[in-house]
């Protein structure tokens, strides 16, 4: 499960695997690219996504399904449920 002291995989860029780690601890919204990941937009991510990160999603895919709850990703609704619910600080994670 993805934590605060995650390392960032070496196939992620690490501003995506930042984003990323923000929008699943604390509920932060990251960039289009994410949210349609998240989403499983995959027409809107390949329009959205820059080289890099275009080149890392296989690979940002398969950390989400491993490492991140089912209820952040799968659908639009559920990235708009989860960004809605309260932040949650890194003390209470552990």
């Amino acid at each position: 499960m993805l934590s605060p002291n995650s390392p960032c995989p070496p196939n992620i860029p690490p501003e995506t695997f930042e984003a990323l780690r923000s929008y699943v601890l604390y509920h932060r919204k990251p960039g289009g690219f994410l949210i349609a990941v998240l989403s499983n937009d995959l027409m809107d991510a390949t329009l959205r996504g820059n080289p890099e990160s275009l080149q890392a999603l296989c690979g940002i895919a398969g950390f989400i399904y491993s490492n991140c709850p089912a209820a952040c990703w799968g659908s639009k609704n559920a990235v708009e449920q989860w960004l809605e619910m309260p932040s949650v600080s890194a003390r209470q994670i552990h």
